[in-house]
């Protein structure tokens, strides 16, 4: 899950992402609150 969320993370701001749980969202708005992707938390094992 760690590298694919890197790999989401190079996708264009802009992109539209369909999670299964909850609203959509944007790569922007996922880089800017998701405590994955802005550094806060760390998957277990990474």
């Amino acid at each position: 899950m760690h590298r694919s969320l890197q790999r989401v993370a190079t996708w264009p701001e802009a992109t539209v992402l369909h999670c299964g749980h909850g609203p959509a969202t944007t790569i922007g708005r996922e880089l800017a609150s998701n405590p994955f992707l802005t550094g806060v938390a760390r998957p277990v094992g990474a």
